[in-house]
């Protein structure tokens, strides 16, 4: 993370990477994508539950490439620098968002606004697959809102929060951002589904969601890197105290 970048992320609350995967990193984690993809969106079709958007189950396990994106270089050091050193894995998705007559969700934060003189206690990382044109369902935000205390407006769409920002990408552009930040989903008004990865991540005290344990006590003999294993809650921290998921 540059001495520029830094100040972005901590003026913002958020931060765009481009090429952050480019050439047959991109092309195979788009291959594997789609394929999970037609699995994942049979389902979603056939269930008859109504909500906007689907994501894959349990990507970790799809392909090699998502636990490389876990930690790639390109995103991974800056990163690790906003959340601190015991940064692990809280969840990732692996989400598809259609083209729809309404946005799926409103404006809102994903956490109080704690505030920590540090470190930002939650943050995720966007990982775009395919071009995200403006009217194709991007992630917005309204930047500094990562340290306000006040209420998040109301409105019936998305598109009138005053002073928006939307995240326009091409294919491999990363986005991370603090989740204090006023963010949402825009209207996907285009002919193209906004295909993403997001990697949630978070100090290694908070709990990680029940999939990730999962998958994670299933890659257990797999995976050998240090840094791996700690973001999937399989070793300890440096310095920290012991800590071993159990599934019931």
């Amino acid at each position: 993370m540059t001495p520029e970048q830094e100040v972005l992320f901590r003026k913002n609350g958020y931060l765009m990477v481009e090429d952050a995967i480019v050439g047959d990193d991109l092309k195979r984690v788009q291959e594997t994508f789609l394929k999970g993809q037609a699995a994942a969106q049979e389902k979603w079709e056939g269930d008859g539950r109504s909500r906007g958007f689907f994501d894959i189950p349990n990507v970790l396990e799809l392909d090699d490439i998502y636990l490389d994106l876990m930690s790639y270089p390109s995103t991974f050091p800056i990163m690790e620098k906003v959340i601190g050193p015991d940064i692990q894995l809280i969840g990732i998705q692996a989400r598809t968002y259609p083209p729809a007559p309404e946005a799926y969700i409103r404006w809102h934060r994903d956490c109080p606004p704690f505030d920590h003189p540090q470190y930002a206690l939650k943050s995720k990382l966007f990982y775009y697959l395919f071009d995200v044109e403006e009217n194709g369902g991007c992630t917005s935000f309204v930047p500094d809102t990562h340290r306000s205390v006040e209420d998040i407006p109301k409105f019936d769409t998305p598109e009138e929060m005053p002073g928006h920002i939307k995240m326009t990408a091409k294919a491999g552009t990363a986005v991370i951002f603090d989740t204090r930040l006023w963010h949402t989903a825009m209207t996907n008004t285009s002919q193209s589904s906004r295909i993403c990865l997001i990697y949630n991540y978070a100090p290694f005290w908070f709990k990680q969601y029940a999939s990730t344990i999962e998958q994670a006590l299933r890659l257990d003999e797999k995976v050998s890197d240090p840094m791996d294993r700690q973001l999937l809650g399989l070793e300890r921290v440096s310095g920290g105290n012991p800590y071993v998921p159990k599934v019931a």
